[in-house]
């Protein structure tokens, strides 16, 4: 999995491309704590360019919300490959929003 990011006006966009599976859950998580302490208003996932998610990776996805929730940042998921099932209870959180486009997304950030 490829991970970089930019952050626009506190807000930290995390592009993902790849594989977000098992294997690869420890990397993401290791790099996106080390965010924690940025001073973050805002969190943005782009999921355009991952291919997979597999239940770790859903795990994964669910933990960090919760970290950054309680960090009070708010996080976002943007751009989601049709091809990704995201469970029921992920899609239906209310500890995030989902949005088509990152510009949406980062609109709703900044306000």
């Amino acid at each position: 999995m490829k991970i970089t990011h930019e952050i626009r006006h506190g807000i930290c966009i995390i592009y993902l491309e790849g594989l977000l599976i098992r294997e690869e859950v420890e990397h993401l998580r290791n790099y996106l704590e080390s965010l924690l302490d940025q001073g973050l208003k805002g969190l943005i996932f782009n999921l355009k360019k991952v291919d997979e998610v597999d239940s770790v990776g859903i795990t994964l996805i669910a933990a960090i919300l919760s970290l950054f929730k309680s960090a009070h940042v708010a996080v976002s998921l943007c751009e989601v490959n049709r091809k990704l099932r995201l469970p029921v209870y992920l899609s239906e959180s209310s500890d995030y929003h989902l949005y088509p486009t990152e510009a949406a997304a980062l609109s709703a950030l900044q306000v």
